[in-house]
């Protein structure tokens, strides 16, 4: 029951809008028709129009005061803004390498080493099937990584060295970043 009444009631704004399209009342439905095609002729071609300009279906998101980037790492250089109080906290154990291996395996710019150290397993353990170089290199890249930055510091490149460090200690949260 509650079903057919969520279904009525979505049928009836729809019915409304259409109503509400009316120009000419002696030909109600030819007028909701032609109102509906340019309507939809309308929304067909906006998808053709060139990216800047913009249109009712191609607006800019609601939320989107146009932000701030932040930081050098690409992961996080996404435009917005902070919601809700900030909130002090201490990363450890196994949430600090969680966060250490996200931040990692989805940064492109760990990329070319997340793969070198993939290959590097595969070549020592041929016999290793693919979910096990997978959890190996879950397990044992963020350490690996750490310690190639370490062992050569005349190939230290800003970002990947800021990459192998990994999660600060003390972070700040927030509740949402929109």
């Amino acid at each position: 029951m509650l079903q057919i009444t969520r279904t009525l009631i979505s049928i009836h704004r729809f019915v409304r809008t259409l109503k509400m399209k009316v120009s000419n009342l002696r030909h109600v439905e030819g007028s909701i028709a032609e109102a509906y095609l340019v309507e939809e002729t309308g929304k067909f071609a906006s998808y053709y129009y060139p990216p800047e300009f913009i249109s009712t279906w191609r607006e800019v998101p609601r939320n989107d005061d146009g932000g701030d980037t932040r930081g050098q790492i690409s992961l996080f250089n996404y435009p917005g803004r902070f919601v809700g109080r900030q909130r002090a906290s201490i990363l450890e154990g196994r949430d600090k390498n969680v966060a250490k291996w996200y931040i990692q395996n989805n940064s492109p710019e760990a990329a070319p080493y997340i793969e070198n150290f993939s290959k590097w397993t595969r070549s020592n353990n041929p016999l290793w099937s693919d979910s096990e170089v997978d959890q190996h290199v879950t397990s044992e890249f963020p350490q690996w990584f750490e310690e190639y930055f370490i062992q050569n510091q005349s190939a230290i490149h800003d970002v990947a060295y800021i990459l192998s460090s990994g999660a600060a200690r003390f972070v700040t949260q927030f509740r949402k970043y929109i």
